[in-house]
């Protein structure tokens, strides 16, 4: 039988042996008493322990009253060395729950960042730091103000696209037909162009983007407004010819300039759209058309599409400030990570003005923090745990649940707070905006004031982002630069 297993007798034979040299061992450690026969007997146990687990991790060899050896391949059950097994201090040190780091207790992060633990009631309230007095009023700018008639709406829409913006793309569209169509001289008005974009504006508001035009001005089923705004034909006709720059320099705007179709309309849009908080995400505006800058988000409802890195206010959901994503930018600066490249430039033109930023994981960080308080701006944002700049003990340690622990950086300028929201992961948060962080005992969940903030603040580029959804006038068979301009339409 040995010989079907692959055992040879020798080797059958030499396990028998040491197995019986082990119980040996055993009889004799078990009957030892004095010190000096347990410390002998427990170096030998190690080492017959070490050999008997490497040799019978395949076969367990049993003797029958026969003088025939029967080998089977069950797994016997391991036996921990003495080596492997853990000090009761060592035990007792490993479950131990909670961050280890005390009050003014210092550590050091990968990158040299060093921090020191702070209690929650030793952070006191001092006098507002200079960098969070907002020194431009709060609401509508008095450019506004002077522009706008609550009684006639078309004036607020002036605001966003203005006559400069309309006479681009009246130009740009009549130079199109014109091309297009010999001996006629094509022209279009700007009243035939507020209906057309009314018309589209009426069309996502109806939630009628994917309808055919034909349904949309039947008599039976359609709304009446999009019979009498405009004809069938004309509209048509403007959607045929509608473009947002000049074909015949396009090659050569192009080589500088990827958003180089739609990029006169779209900095003019957001020039228009600058407004104390400020939220700063990405926004995947979904299209399937052919662009070298066609981003994949799995993490998105429309996984295709064009990215745009967006600021926006997080009172009013008005967009502030945003640009496309192009690809890697070769022009910038190598030792800038992108995500502070984005922030900084989002930020440009609100910061030296006491405003606070809100940022997601992928934005926040030390440096980026410490670039934005030297220009008078503040951040409160998620960290990402991988990040260089988070402690070690961070990293690996867990508190009991809802559990709230401080951290200070030297300069006492970024707070880190870590607070455990579920019994396997916590969420860290750096501030530094708050120079006092209090908690709410009085809660369930015990919520320090930085997450409230936060919870607070970040989701304003996603109500922008859910409100175009909802309200997109976009429909199929769009050619790339009409998508562009109806998403900052949108």
């Amino acid at each position: 039988m040995w010989s079907r297993k692959g055992l040879t007798p020798e080797q059958a034979l030499s396990y028998l042996d040491e197995l019986e040299g082990l119980s040996e061992i055993l009889r004799r450690f078990s009957a030892s008493n004095s010190t000096s026969e347990i410390q002998t007997s427990d170096t030998t146990l190690e080492n017959s322990l070490s050999v008997a687990s490497c040799s019978y991790k395949t076969s367990d060899v049993k003797r029958s009253n026969s003088s025939d050896l029967t080998v089977t391949k069950n797994k016997p059950q391991k036996i921990p060395c003495h080596r492997n097994v853990q000090s009761k201090s060592n035990l007792i040190k490993k479950k131990k729950k909670g961050f280890l780091l005390e009050e003014n207790q210092a550590c050091t992060s990968k990158d040299g960042t060093k921090w020191k633990g702070v209690s929650a009631n030793k952070i006191r309230a001092v006098k507002t730091a200079q960098r969070n007095i907002l020194k431009d009023n709060p609401g509508p700018t008095f450019y506004a103000k002077q522009k706008t008639n609550k009684d006639k709406i078309s004036t607020f829409w002036r605001l966003f696209v203005d006559n400069h913006t309309l006479k681009i793309i009246k130009n740009c569209t009549e130079t199109e037909a014109n091309n297009k169509l010999e001996n006629v001289d094509w022209k279009l008005s700007f009243e035939d162009l507020d209906a057309f974009i009314a018309i589209l504006y009426a069309r996502g508001a109806y939630a009628f983007s994917k309808l055919e035009l034909e349904n949309l001005r039947s008599i039976k089923w359609g709304p009446p407004f999009f019979r009498e705004t405009m004809s069938k034909n004309r509209f048509k006709e403007i959607m045929k010819f509608l473009r947002f720059d000049i074909r015949a320099t396009r090659r050569e705007r192009l080589q500088h300039d990827k958003f180089a179709l739609v990029s006169d309309i779209w900095n003019r849009f957001i020039y228009n759209c600058e407004i104390s908080y400020v939220t700063v995400d990405e926004q995947l505006f979904p299209t399937k058309v052919r662009c070298v800058f066609t981003q994949y988000m799995s993490n998105k409802p429309n996984k295709f599409g064009i990215k745009f890195w967006i600021a926006v206010d997080t009172k009013s959901k008005y967009v502030l400030n945003a640009f496309p994503y192009l690809g890697k930018d070769k022009t910038g600066s190598q030792n800038q990570a992108l995500s502070e490249n984005v922030v900084l430039r989002l930020l440009e033109p609100f910061t030296k003005k006491g405003r606070n930023v809100t940022t997601d994981n992928f934005f926040t960080s030390v440096k980026l923090a410490e670039k934005l308080a030297k220009l008078n701006t503040t951040i409160v944002g998620t960290m990402n745990r991988f990040r260089r700049e988070v402690p070690e003990l961070v990293k690996s340690s867990r508190g009991d649940l809802y559990e709230t622990v401080l951290l200070k950086t030297d300069n006492d300028n970024c707070i880190l707070t870590v607070y455990q929201a579920k019994p396997n992961k916590n969420v860290r948060l750096l501030s530094t905006l708050h120079t006092s962080i209090t908690i709410n005992t009085d809660e369930e969940k015990k919520k320090p004031e930085t997450v409230l903030y936060y919870n607070d603040t970040k989701y304003g580029v996603d109500v922008a982002d859910q409100m175009a959804r909802k309200y997109t006038e976009l429909s199929y068979g769009l050619v790339y630069e009409k998508d562009r301009e109806y998403n900052s339409i949108r």
